[in-house]
């Protein structure tokens, strides 16, 4: 049979091990993240360093540049957001024609099916 000495000095070991491990791994993890070479937040800001460098452009035309595009992605970013806003209004519209279609028992199911779509849809997103 163990003492309390005992058990607590394996409770304090093992406590000190537990935490040496999750402190190296969480160094670990840091270290690769700061070591990765950065990427561009967007498709948009990698083509625009991949111009500023392959283009050789002087400074003004970097500077005439960077205003056009942020312009342009401004306006692209507003066409986007339209367009969003118009086919979560279409596929609403298609979702209650088809609840128009059902019979309560199938309503209750239908509703089950949208919202495992959803989830499934959002957690699509977060990985990407």
């Amino acid at each position: 049979m163990m003492t309390s000495k005992r058990k607590a000095g394996i409770t304090i070991l093992l406590s000190f091990l537990l935490g040496t491990v999750a402190g190296i791994l969480v160094d670990q993890a840091f270290l690769r993240s700061a070591l990765r070479p950065s990427r561009p937040s967007s498709r948009y800001e990698a083509f625009k360093g991949r111009m500023l460098k392959e283009l050789q452009l002087s400074v003004l035309q970097q500077e005439q540049l960077e205003d056009l595009m942020n312009r342009r992605q401004a306006v692209f970013d507003e066409f986007r957001k339209s367009v969003q806003t118009k086919y979560m209004e279409m596929r609403e519209a298609t979702r209650d024609s088809i609840r128009s279609l059902l019979t309560p028992a199938q309503l209750a199911k239908f509703e089950d099916l949208v919202k495992e779509f959803e989830t499934a849809r959002r957690r699509e997103e977060k990985r990407k």
